[in-house]
């Protein structure tokens, strides 16, 4: 899973340094990426991924990709949602102590950088989400007694299950684990040609865990619509869960 925007690769970093028009040092590139991955996820509630990236905007609109003006600073990108349309945003900065720090500084105190994120609209960048995850769902399933949000799907998951009732961790945990047994016991001999239908995608990993705010948290990697439908299909036994949110590691 991602957990950058800001790519090291040589020839993006050319890119931007290029738009920049001045050489972007190691520490403060280190130092963007951290703080506007910080600063996003804050404003938003979002990561980093491969639905949510961020790039140089347009030149030719007239926009500076770096501005500097007085103590204030600016480095204006563009936030892509899926294949939506590009969100202008900005990374601002300024020093507290009053000292003007540029992007190709190597020596600088990260502590005296007072830094916010610019242009960031969540509702929108969840609008689109949840339209490109409806197009990408990888399954339906009608009459679930639960509510079902499936907020982003890729090759390695994490699964939450909303409980209303305490105690039942030790009873669902078993009940799952059963399940991915006899799932990656089925996709074996089918692969194996011992038992008749579709090959399936036996699950590599997974682990339940119990969170602080008392939800179960289901990792899965290989997360296959043929085994999300079988959890699906196991948690319905239990009329106590509420809610099942699918998203992305984070």
């Amino acid at each position: 899973m991602a957990t950058h925007f800001f790519s090291k690769s040589p020839r993006i970093m050319g890119w931007y340094n290029e738009a920049a028009s001045v050489k972007f040092s190691e520490h403060f590139y280190d130092f963007m990426d951290r703080k506007v991955v910080t600063l996003f996820k804050l404003g938003t509630g979002l990561s980093p991924s491969a639905q949510i990236t961020i790039t140089m905007g347009s030149q030719d609109r007239g926009i500076k990709f770096y501005e500097v003006e007085n103590e204030l600073s600016r480095i204006n990108i563009v936030l892509y949602i899926a294949d939506g349309i590009g969100h202008e945003i900005s990374f601002c900065w300024k020093s507290k102590s009053g000292k003007l720090i540029s992007i190709a500084d190597e020596e600088f105190d990260e502590e005296d950088l007072e830094c916010w994120m610019e242009g960031l609209t969540p509702k929108k960048y969840y609008e689109e989400l949840a339209a490109d995850v409806d197009k990408r769902a990888p399954f339906k399933m009608k009459n679930l007694p639960f509510e079902l949000e499936i907020r982003n799907y890729a090759y390695t998951m994490h699964v939450y299950v909303t409980i209303n009732e305490k105690g039942l961790f030790n009873s669902i945990s078993e009940t799952l684990n059963h399940i991915f047994l006899k799932f990656n016991q089925l996709a074996d001999e089918r692969e194996r040609g011992k038992n008749a239908g579709p090959i399936l995608q036996a699950v590599h990993n997974w682990k339940i865990e119990l969170e602080k705010d008392g939800r179960l948290l289901i990792y899965i990697d290989a997360a296959s619509p043929d085994i999300l439908k079988n959890l699906m299909k196991g948690l319905a036994q239990y009329q106590q869960v509420t809610k099942v949110e699918m998203d992305l590691c984070s």
